[in-house]
Protein backbone atom coordinates (compact mmCIF):
# COMPACT_ATOMS: atom_id res chain seq x y z
CA UNK A 1 0.00 0.00 0.00
CA UNK A 2 0.83 3.53 -0.70
CA UNK A 3 2.25 4.76 2.64
CA UNK A 4 0.50 8.41 1.93
CA UNK A 5 -2.55 6.43 0.85
CA UNK A 6 -2.03 4.33 4.37
CA UNK A 7 -1.74 8.45 6.19
CA UNK A 8 -4.64 9.28 5.06
CA UNK A 9 -6.73 6.09 5.75
CA UNK A 10 -5.28 6.64 9.65
CA UNK A 11 -6.26 10.68 9.50
CA UNK A 12 -9.48 9.92 7.98
CA UNK A 13 -10.77 7.40 10.61
CA UNK A 14 -9.24 9.97 12.88
CA UNK A 15 -11.20 12.53 12.08
CA UNK A 16 -14.60 10.55 11.52
CA UNK A 17 -14.03 9.77 15.51
CA UNK A 18 -13.41 12.97 15.94
CA UNK A 19 -16.11 14.63 13.96
CA UNK A 20 -18.81 11.53 15.25
CA UNK A 21 -17.91 12.14 18.76
CA UNK A 22 -16.36 15.79 19.26
CA UNK A 23 -20.04 17.51 19.72
CA UNK A 24 -21.58 14.89 21.84
CA UNK A 25 -19.91 12.24 22.88
CA UNK A 26 -23.10 10.67 24.56
CA UNK A 27 -25.86 10.52 22.26
CA UNK A 28 -29.58 9.38 23.84
CA UNK A 29 -31.97 7.64 22.20
CA UNK A 30 -34.83 8.93 20.12
CA UNK A 31 -38.13 8.62 19.10
CA UNK A 32 -39.47 4.79 19.42
CA UNK A 33 -36.02 3.51 20.64
CA UNK A 34 -37.11 3.83 24.52
CA UNK A 35 -40.57 1.60 23.52
CA UNK A 36 -38.56 -0.52 21.80
CA UNK A 37 -35.93 -0.96 24.43
CA UNK A 38 -38.69 -1.68 27.43
CA UNK A 39 -39.99 -4.35 25.12
CA UNK A 40 -36.61 -6.04 24.29
CA UNK A 41 -35.82 -6.18 28.05
CA UNK A 42 -38.98 -8.59 28.59
CA UNK A 43 -37.66 -10.51 25.75
CA UNK A 44 -36.32 -13.90 27.40
CA UNK A 45 -34.03 -14.75 24.45
CA UNK A 46 -32.54 -13.57 21.09
CA UNK A 47 -35.38 -16.02 19.41
CA UNK A 48 -38.13 -14.10 21.21
CA UNK A 49 -36.23 -10.62 19.60
CA UNK A 50 -36.87 -12.07 16.10
CA UNK A 51 -40.05 -13.28 16.48
CA UNK A 52 -41.90 -10.00 18.36
CA UNK A 53 -39.67 -7.45 16.28
CA UNK A 54 -40.25 -8.58 13.01
CA UNK A 55 -43.93 -8.05 13.28
CA UNK A 56 -42.88 -4.66 13.68
CA UNK A 57 -44.93 -2.96 11.13
CA UNK A 58 -43.18 -0.39 9.94
CA UNK A 59 -39.71 -1.23 9.88
CA UNK A 60 -39.09 -4.90 10.93
CA UNK A 61 -35.20 -5.68 9.98
CA UNK A 62 -34.21 -2.06 11.99
CA UNK A 63 -36.31 -3.26 14.44
CA UNK A 64 -34.80 -6.56 15.29
CA UNK A 65 -31.63 -5.05 14.46
CA UNK A 66 -32.10 -2.72 17.65
CA UNK A 67 -33.80 -5.54 19.61
CA UNK A 68 -31.03 -7.52 19.33
CA UNK A 69 -28.57 -5.15 20.24
CA UNK A 70 -31.05 -3.83 22.96
CA UNK A 71 -30.70 -7.06 24.81
CA UNK A 72 -26.86 -6.69 24.28
CA UNK A 73 -26.37 -3.41 25.37
CA UNK A 74 -29.40 -2.43 27.65
CA UNK A 75 -29.63 1.47 27.91
CA UNK A 76 -25.66 2.28 28.07
CA UNK A 77 -24.53 4.03 24.95
CA UNK A 78 -21.26 2.82 24.70
CA UNK A 79 -21.81 -0.26 22.52
CA UNK A 80 -23.96 1.39 20.02
CA UNK A 81 -21.07 4.11 19.88
CA UNK A 82 -18.93 1.65 19.01
CA UNK A 83 -20.93 -0.67 16.59
CA UNK A 84 -21.82 2.67 14.59
CA UNK A 85 -18.09 3.31 14.61
CA UNK A 86 -17.16 0.34 13.70
CA UNK A 87 -19.88 0.23 10.94
CA UNK A 88 -18.92 3.67 9.38
CA UNK A 89 -15.24 2.88 9.44
CA UNK A 90 -15.53 -0.14 7.59
CA UNK A 91 -17.62 1.63 4.66
CA UNK A 92 -14.95 4.63 5.12
CA UNK A 93 -12.72 1.87 4.19
CA UNK A 94 -14.69 0.92 1.38
CA UNK A 95 -14.84 4.22 0.06
CA UNK A 96 -10.83 4.66 0.34
CA UNK A 97 -10.46 1.54 -1.23
CA UNK A 98 -12.62 1.57 -4.37
CA UNK A 99 -11.81 5.68 -4.57
CA UNK A 100 -8.31 4.81 -5.30
CA UNK A 101 -8.95 1.98 -7.36
CA UNK A 102 -10.92 4.16 -9.67
CA UNK A 103 -8.88 7.24 -9.41
CA UNK A 104 -5.35 6.50 -7.96
CA UNK A 105 -5.76 10.30 -6.68
CA UNK A 106 -5.25 10.87 -3.13
CA UNK A 107 -7.18 14.17 -3.12
CA UNK A 108 -9.86 12.81 -4.43
CA UNK A 109 -9.86 9.89 -1.47
CA UNK A 110 -9.37 12.76 1.14
CA UNK A 111 -12.20 14.58 -0.25
CA UNK A 112 -14.57 11.60 -0.34
CA UNK A 113 -12.99 10.30 2.90
CA UNK A 114 -13.49 13.54 4.49
CA UNK A 115 -16.81 14.02 3.48
CA UNK A 116 -18.12 10.67 4.18
CA UNK A 117 -16.81 11.18 7.62
CA UNK A 118 -18.78 13.97 8.43
CA UNK A 119 -22.00 12.05 7.14
CA UNK A 120 -23.11 11.18 10.58
CA UNK A 121 -23.28 14.32 12.16
CA UNK A 122 -25.76 15.38 9.47
CA UNK A 123 -28.23 12.40 10.24
CA UNK A 124 -31.26 13.30 12.49
CA UNK A 125 -30.76 9.82 14.54
CA UNK A 126 -27.51 12.00 15.91
CA UNK A 127 -28.45 15.78 15.10
CA UNK A 128 -31.65 15.44 16.82
CA UNK A 129 -30.50 14.19 20.62
CA UNK A 130 -27.48 16.99 20.01
CA UNK A 131 -29.64 19.38 19.83
CA UNK A 132 -31.80 18.61 22.47
CA UNK A 133 -28.94 18.34 24.74
CA UNK A 134 -26.44 21.16 23.80
CA UNK A 135 -29.51 23.61 21.80
CA UNK A 136 -28.99 24.85 18.19
CA UNK A 137 -25.67 26.84 18.93
CA UNK A 138 -23.44 24.20 20.02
Amino acid sequence: MNKRLGLITLLLLLFQWYARYAAAPVVDFTLDDWSLLRRAENMVSYADAGRMMLQEPDRPVGALALAVFFRAFGDAPAGYNFLGYVANSLCLLALIGIGWELTRNLYVVLLAGLLFSTFPILQESFNWPTMICYGPGF
